[in-house]
């Protein structure tokens, strides 16, 4: 892996993390492969809540070779475009 890949990688999860960690529920997530017994899920999710309550939601596809689409509902809603990160990226 290159040194600028790695440091967007860190810089991810060093600027665009909360402090509390909250859970998510992942449904329909698919077996992407299996590596020394364990089932690699095709979407990984991790997300987080600041002091202010924002919401931070990492979202990583395992696949190489597809595309994955991914609905968000948050408490019960869609989040609104308008004040969602523009900070999406591919950066594999």
């Amino acid at each position: 892996m290159c040194r600028p890949l790695l440091q967007k990688m860190f810089s991810i999860f060093n600027n665009m993390t909360g402090t509390t960690q909250i859970g998510q529920k992942i449904e329909g997530n698919v077996t992407c492969y299996t590596y020394q017994g364990y089932n690699v899920p095709l979407v990984k999710a991790i997300s987080s809540k600041d002091e202010q309550g924002n919401v931070y939601l990492t979202v990583v596809n395992n696949s190489r070779d597809e595309r994955t689409d991914v609905n968000l509902i948050i408490d019960g809603k869609r989040p609104d475009r308008k004040r969602s990160s523009d900070m999406v990226s591919d950066i594999g």
